[in-house]
């Protein structure tokens, strides 16, 4: 790796005195760094203000208002040994594979200053990006020595629409924090070598230490700071010298950094189960392997052409090498890189290779669909990182462009282009994030735009939450034909038929769901109560005890198991469900009063039973 050449130029104490900036005002004096900015950040937010509007959606209801309520419990200290969803199916094994308790202290804090006023927390989200996006502008212009090229790239990141997902949702924040500890950290390692100061060392390695404990991908930092020094990116030749070991150089660069990550990797061992990373159970190696070009070319193609972008999309998994979906992809971007080879060879250029690294290294694990679920595999939330190293490939065109003296053409060129970007990128960005906005907007686009599974079992909860159940039972239908093998269709399209009271085909549905997924208890419930509906009673009380047994404390079991025993004439034993549904509902008075008043056993005098609840979601 000595042999890497590459163009470096001496970079001085303060790199923004590197070289002249090209003016483009009338009068000839270039804009202060800080109306740059401010203009900056002010571009950046536009298209993301009516997102202070947007509610919680998606997961946020689990992740954003979980500090509300279940984890208000648990202190900060404590989010050190838990997964993220450590509160909800953590009988599931790979849901442990989520170790970021920063992320959670993160929704701690909001959840203290914003409860569940959804503006608070848009608002603590729009301003990370825009931190990110400040310090992408320092970071291009220690690296491009020229501003306007720094202030091109980190507009496009800024207003990029591919950040929709990152800024518009909540729950999206951990891959801005995750950056802005990235970013943070190397800029403070560049700016510790330039003056020698242990202080600037140790702020990089906690800001380091910060964006590890926030999300996985942090983990490449140190082989970006690897690459940069092997490369000499941004380096003094001077210093290096000709007899100059980089590699030698490079590994003590990276080792502080890689013992953040061996102390990172230890106390997460000992805080979560150790989890399978290699293949999850739905995607064969050879698929995961075949689909990597097809993925790779998906994601590039959001970063150039980012319309159409949604919550869940489609990935085809391919399985043989003769199959167009893997050798045309392999094509394209062998044609890539045979072009950018060529020009480096050409024109070799250290900031194209650091440009490169930062937009490959942290897409790489976003390309191996089995760290993810099947149909959850790919979302534009992986690129918010990678489009750091997009953003730094603009600004270098950008300052080809642009040349050392640009004359008054491509002066004015270079505003028709940056004035066509900021519109393009705030209309996009701005139509395409109004979806996040609620649930039912969100998972409409997501059905309209993919035929992704995910997409119209998201949609047909929406419509079973907002009562139109016959739409949602519609769907479904669809789904248990074309996933006969899929528990959340069955089970969502016999809960479906029994609110509309279409009691035996309820029981066809949730009977296989219970063979498909055993574990959920809500299958056992809502069979059991189809089941007392057409008064089968001993099969319904079978089954609500299976309800029970699998979940003793779940609200209402015990209420119907008593209403149960009450028909068939057992009021002692029915005394005894209510008295211990009473443990577990204690703050229902609606149906406290309904316990209160079964327990003196007096069955209506038209002989009718108490009404069942509609929904015990």
């Amino acid at each position: 790796m000595n042999s890497v050449s590459v163009q470096s130029s001496a970079t001085p104490e303060h790199p923004q005195d590197a070289a002249k900036e090209p003016s483009f005002l009338v009068s000839g004096r270039a804009l202060p760094t800080k109306l740059m900015v401010g203009l900056l950040l002010l571009f950046t937010a536009l298209p993301y203000l009516p997102a202070l509007r947007y509610g919680f959606v998606y997961d946020d209801t689990t992740l954003a208002l979980g500090p509300v309520s279940a984890l208000a419990r648990l202190t900060p200290v404590e989010f050190f040994f838990t997964s993220v969803w450590d509160l909800r199916h953590s009988a599931i094994e790979n849901n442990s594979r989520y170790y970021r308790p920063l992320f959670q202290t993160w929704f701690r804090v909001n959840a203290v200053f914003f409860g569940d006023h959804a503006a608070g927390w848009h608002l603590a989200t729009l301003l990370v990006h825009l931190a990110v996006t400040a310090l992408l502008f320092f970071f291009l212009r220690h690296h491009l020595r020229q501003a306007w090229a720094a202030f091109a790239g980190a507009l496009i990141f800024g207003m990029h629409p591919v950040h929709v997902e990152s800024v518009a949702w909540i729950s999206g924040v951990p891959d801005p924090l995750v950056t802005l500890g990235v970013l943070g950290s190397f800029l403070l390692w560049q700016r510790s070598r330039e003056r020698a100061r242990a202080g600037l060392l140790l702020g990089s390695l906690s800001c380091y230490a910060a964006a590890q404990f926030t999300k996985e991908i942090a983990i490449v930092l140190p082989a970006l700071i690897f690459l940069h020094v092997l490369t000499g990116a941004g380096e003094n030749v001077e210093t290096l010298g000709p007899g100059k070991d980089r590699f030698r150089s490079a590994f003590r660069q990276t080792l502080p950094f890689l013992g953040i990550s061996m102390l990172y990797l230890g106390i997460r061992a000992l805080a979560i189960p150790r989890v399978r990373t290699g293949s999850l159970p739905w995607v064969p190696a050879r698929q995961a392997i075949l689909t990597f070009p097809s993925v790779l070319l998906f994601y590039l193609r959001h970063l150039v052409w980012p319309v159409g972008l949604g919550l869940f999309y489609n990935i085809r998994l391919i399985s043989s090498f003769k199959d167009t979906g893997f050798w045309v992809p392999l094509i394209a971007l062998g044609v890539a890189v045979a072009c950018t080879l060529a020009w480096l060879r050409i024109h070799p250029d250290s900031a194209l290779l650091t440009a490169l690294s930062w937009l490959a290294l942290p897409l790489l694990p976003a390309l191996d669909l089995a760290l993810f679920f099947k149909d959850d595999s790919v979302h534009d939330r992986y690129l918010y990182l990678p489009s750091v190293g997009f953003a730094f490939l603009c600004g270098i065109a950008v300052k080809k462009l642009l040349g050392e003296k640009p004359g008054t053409l491509q002066r004015y060129l270079f505003l028709a282009c940056a004035a066509a970007v900021i519109v393009a990128c705030a209309s996009l960005t701005a139509v395409q994030s109004a979806p996040w906005q609620d649930n039912l907007s969100l998972y409409t686009r997501a059905a309209r735009i993919s035929t992704n599974p995910n997409a119209r079992l998201f949609l047909a909860s929406e419509y079973i939450n907002g009562g139109r159940l016959p739409e949602a039972r519609g769907i479904l239908e669809g789904l248990t034909r074309e996933q006969p093998e899929s528990w959340s269709p069955h089970y969502y399209l016999g809960f479906v038929d029994y609110q509309l009271k279409d009691f035996p085909s309820a029981e066809i549905y949730l009977h296989r769901a219970i063979e498909l997924d055993p574990a959920d208890p809500d299958e056992y419930f809502y069979l059991g109560l189809a089941l007392f509906e057409e008064n089968r009673l001993a099969d319904a009380s079978a089954q609500i005890h299976n309800a029970i047994a699998t979940d003793p404390n779940r609200e209402g079991y015990h209420y119907i198991a008593g209403l149960i025993l009450v028909r068939q004439g057992e009021p002692d034993a029915a005394k005894t469900e209510f008295r211990e549904e009473l443990k577990h509902n204690s703050t229902n008075p609606l149906m406290r009063m309904q316990i209160e008043k079964l327990s003196g056993i007096t069955p209506a005098e038209d002989g009718s039973s108490p009404a069942l609840p509609s929904s015990q979601n």
